[in-house]
């Protein structure tokens, strides 16, 4: 099974212009629906390394002994992986044995969890630490706030959630405007779509799981095959969320959806006789979900069931051949809650957004209803 985390990417070169056309790049290149209107001004952020923090949140208590020692440590301008072998290397031990919940961007302040597995061994010296460098001129460092023992590995997507602090600059648009929207999204949410992160440069990972999914291309690597996949199984999600936005009905129950409990992966089938789930939809207590493609798992019935059916009917090939791959099927909120959600404008061309996202989403996802990105 795939386990569903925050940007995912492998990136690559554009195709080459004799590339056979993709079906799920010509849906990934079509913009997906806004659910409250048009972006209502432009910025940039990701100036600096500062502009985009990131604090995860792990969401269980430690032992504090055990064969694992867990890392609370704040990288900047390194990615998640180039962090794993710097840990490796200074522990003396295989990158295999170092273990994180979520992947992070690179070009930011991220604060995240991380375990290396030392059975018998005492905890390394990190004063041996160093940091590598790319060439570029980026400030990279890792900083290790505290370190504990814990009896279990850290595994991948077990953490709670992430804080956010966001600095938009260069910030064009009218305040009023900007905030009303902000007000909007505080109470209501915005769609759950898988962000750009996840399918690689220029759609590359849509491509190429498409290509293995059809047979006509091969990929040795486990690990880049789980990727891929995990694009084509995003794009189907973003797909069916879209036209429930355009439906009208991404935060509304849908006879035969199969609804999430807020704060759980619990679901379960409402089939219209519950009592109040309009209300509870509505209360953001319940969620409509989406599909993450594969075999088996609970479906939506009747009027629900039907939507998707005819939502992913040109993409019924690629959705049998997830399914012959052996993932499972799971379901995802189209609803994201955007918790705590503030904001201070620094001036009239910078505002600082600050709120929590659950584990698996997108902070991009919410920026898109508020602003267009620029680079």
């Amino acid at each position: 099974m795939i386990t569903e985390n925050e940007d995912l990417q492998i990136n690559h070169p554009y195709p080459e212009r004799q590339t056979l056309p993709s079906s799920l790049l010509n849906i990934y290149q079509a913009d997906f629906a806004y659910a409250h209107g048009q972006p209502v001004g432009s910025g940039k952020i990701k100036s600096q390394a500062a502009d985009f923090r990131v604090d995860e949140v792990l969401g269980y208590e430690l032992s504090h002994q055990g064969e694992h020692l867990y890392l609370d440590l704040r990288k900047q301008n390194l990615t998640t992986d180039e962090v794993v072998s710097t840990l490796a290397k200074a522990a003396g031990v295989p990158a295999k044995l170092v273990s994180y919940s979520g992947l992070k961007d690179k070009l930011a302040v991220t604060r995240q969890w991380f375990s290396i597995h030392l059975p018998g061994q005492a905890d390394p010296d990190w004063s041996m630490l160093k940091v590598p460098g790319d060439g570029s001129q980026l400030d990279a460092s890792i900083e290790i706030i505290k370190q504990i023992r814990h009896d279990k590995k850290l595994r991948r997507g077990v953490h709670q959630a992430n804080n956010f602090v966001i600095r938009i600059n260069a910030l064009d648009a009218d305040r009023d405007d900007f905030d009303a929207r902000l007000q909007i999204i505080k109470e209501k949410g915005v769609p759950n779509y898988f962000g750009p992160q996840r399918f690689g440069y220029g759609g590359q990972n849509l491509l190429h799981g498409e290509r293995i999914l059809k047979g006509t291309e091969r990929c040795r690597s486990r690990h880049k095959k789980g990727l891929y996949f995990s694009a084509v199984r995003s794009l189907l999600f973003n797909h069916v969320l879209s036209r429930r936005v355009k439906d009208a009905s991404w935060d509304q129950y849908k006879e035969g959806d199969v609804l999430m409990l807020d704060g759980s992966h619990s679901v379960f089938v409402a089939r219209g006789d519950e009592p109040g789930l309009d209300e509870r939809v509505m209360c953001q207590s319940l969620h409509p979900t989406g599909p993450l493609w594969g075999e088996k798992g609970l479906r939506p019935e009747s009027e629900s069931g039907i939507f998707e059916q005819q939502s992913l009917a040109a993409l019924a090939e690629v959705c049998t051949a997830l399914e012959k791959n052996g993932l499972a099927y799971q379901r995802r909120s189209l609803r994201l809650k955007v918790s705590d959600l503030s904001w201070k404008h620094l001036n009239r061309q910078a505002v600082e957004l600050s709120f929590s996202l659950p584990a698996g989403c997108f902070a991009t996802v919410v920026l898109r209803e508020i602003v267009k990105l620029v680079d």
